[in-house]
């Protein structure tokens, strides 16, 4: 006691007790950043699932749609056949059923899972409630938990179809059911990897009655968990979140109490720990630029505080990456994609936001339009090398561009990357180490005009339909006018979202097979010396609708792109005069 009063001699109580209460201040300021610090983050995260879960169950009642439409073209009299509601399910992983149901009892419809229920008359059983409140709405219905088969409870929708008496009136025909793998569809929508990111969650979904359902949990997650809903066609879902650990780390707490003289550094590292955990998931490790997730939400903060202003959305890749790789190894590659970024931080400025894809292939959100500044960037960053340093050799590469321009072409960012990708492919044509701007006509030109002709002139030109395509992963290289028309598709914009530049997607499954293994055959018959396939199958066009063609094929080398097959398709119609 003698000791303590001794040393309390020492100590001002004036300035201990200054320093004390600055400290608790100070405790209270940090624990109020880093509650608000991990809300925002955990809200934004609730808020990209849900948007994903709107964005996944919206592919799935345009398929419905699709159907009625089928139905609608006959007045009722006719339904696509099982073989065509095979390839629309085949089509989805998470898909397991279509079936369409008329109100005489009339069934069609096809099962990817044995176990899934006909449901034969929605209006009785699991699906009572759901059916009746469509068919009185006139509105498509979503519901998920449902017993579709024997232990089996998943999303359906269902979708009413109502068909005109040609007086104007309209009577109910009958329903089309779409039921979904919730199991696929919560993986698809980045829900059940929720864990894996230390955040314990829950996802339910309330009808307009109040009606209740569960669709997923992850643990307790329960206790002073942060709600985040989102009406999705007239129903309500909520996810649920928290951390798995605390909200606030309180042995920080403990220490800025117990050292105040420590504080501001206690301050420095949270800082910078919170600005790694708000990075984390948004950027890509490699190059430190935004990753598709990071962009996507990074592009949208901007344009809602600048949504009239003008902009433009770049696509830009390496040319000729593969040989980088090929050549002189991974590591080099890794390098040239890190020099890439910095060479499009220093020439379009660190105000922008870019956006690694994968690969060698990024977005620039450059948030000014076409000024003069901007050209001179984008001639300069296509026109320029640039250049690493891998084991004393200087490795010196190119790059293309595409771009289109926000508000002018579209006011939509993912259709904008879309847009600036397809223009990319254009300058790719044009013979690389360029750039090219969106052309709403999407046709693409060719540089190589000796003969007054170019590759879309000729392209568009011939009777019949054309496409170039790698062997190796049938990605499409050039798909002329004919072949768009064929496939039944709007635009060549239309035709590659439907396709997803892959050619074999033209194609029914159930004939994929069989014409690979005839081209196999074909290609390895000795006395094929000229490397050519002919066959004769069929199209699954863009509307459902499957259309006999011949194709001829010729595989050649080319020095860019590898094995490369040309192609040459036409239906009877084209080939008989």
């Amino acid at each position: 006691m003698k000791k303590m009063t001794e040393l309390i001699r020492f100590v001002s109580m004036p300035v201990f007790s200054v320093i004390f209460v600055a400290v608790l201040v100070l405790d209270a300021a940090l624990f109020q950043s880093m509650s608000t610090n991990m809300e925002t983050n955990i809200r934004e995260t609730g808020e990209a699932r849900l948007a994903w879960i709107k964005q996944s169950l919206e592919r799935y009642v345009t398929i419905t749609t699709v159907m009625e439409g089928r139905v609608k073209e006959s007045g009722g009299r006719t339904v696509p056949d099982q073989t065509k509601l095979a390839d629309f399910v085949k089509m989805d992983n998470a898909l397991r059923s279509i079936q369409i149901v008329q109100e005489d009892g009339t069934f069609t419809g096809y099962n990817q899972d044995a176990d899934i229920r006909n449901f034969t008359n929605p209006e009785t059983g699991s699906l009572k409630k759901l059916a009746l409140e469509a068919r009185r709405s006139g509105n498509v219905s979503i519901t998920p938990a449902v017993e579709v088969g024997e232990g089996l409870r998943d999303i359906v929708v269902v979708r009413p179809v109502f068909l005109s008496d040609g007086k104007g009136d309209s009577h109910f025909w009958g329903y089309i059911l779409a039921i979904i793998d919730t199991r696929i569809f919560l993986g698809d929508a980045n829900v059940s990897n929720m864990k894996d990111q230390g955040i314990l969650c829950g996802l339910s979904h309330t009808e307009g009655d109040g009606t209740v359902s569960s669709l997923y949990e992850n643990g307790d997650y329960r206790k002073e968990a942060l709600a985040v809903s989102r009406e999705i066609y007239a129903d309500q879902w909520t996810v649920y979140l928290r951390p798995e650990g605390p909200w606030v780390n309180p042995w920080i707490i403990v220490l800025t109490t117990w050292a105040g003289i420590l504080t501001a550094l206690a301050l420095a590292v949270l800082a910078r720990r919170n600005a790694r955990l708000r990075r984390l998931g948004t950027t890509d490790a490699l190059t430190g630029v935004y990753n598709r997730n990071g962009g996507d939400w990074a592009v949208k903060r901007y344009l809602e505080s600048h949504e009239d202003h003008p902009a433009l959305v770049m696509a830009v890749d390496i040319d000729n990456f593969k040989i980088i790789n090929d050549v002189y190894g991974h590591e080099a590659g890794d390098r040239a994609l890190c020099q890439f970024t910095k060479d499009m931080k220093k020439i379009f400025g660190r105000h922008t936001f870019i956006t690694r894809n994968g690969g060698d292939e990024f977005i620039i959100f450059y948030g000014d339009g076409l000024t003069g500044e901007a050209a001179r960037a984008i001639d300069r960053f296509t026109g320029e090398p640039h250049e690493i340093t891998y084991k004393g050799k200087k490795i010196q590469f190119y790059s293309s561009l595409g771009f289109a321009r926000y508000t002018n072409q579209d006011r939509d960012y993912r259709g904008l990357c879309i847009k600036a990708d397809y223009a990319l492919y254009g300058a790719k044509l044009n013979g690389k180490a360029r750039w090219k701007e969106f052309d709403p006509e999407l046709t693409p030109e060719d540089t190589r005009t000796q003969l007054g002709f170019n590759l879309t002139d000729i392209g568009n030109e011939m009777p019949g339909a054309m496409a170039v395509y790698r062997a190796e992963d049938k990605h499409i290289l050039y798909a002329s006018s004919p072949l768009v028309e064929l496939m039944e598709c709007e635009n060549l914009d239309d035709f590659m979202k439907y396709t997803a530049m892959a050619l074999d997607r033209i194609f029914p499954d159930s004939l994929k097979r069989r014409m690979e293994e005839e081209i196999g055959r074909q290609m390895k018959d000795p006395a094929n010396r000229r490397r050519r396939y002919f066959i004769k199958t069929e199209i699954l066009t863009k509307k459902g609708n499957l259309r006999p063609v011949e194709i001829r094929g010729h595989l050649n080398h080319n020095t860019n792109y590898g094995d490369v097959f040309y192609v040459f398709l036409y239906e009877k119609e084209q080939k008989e005069p």
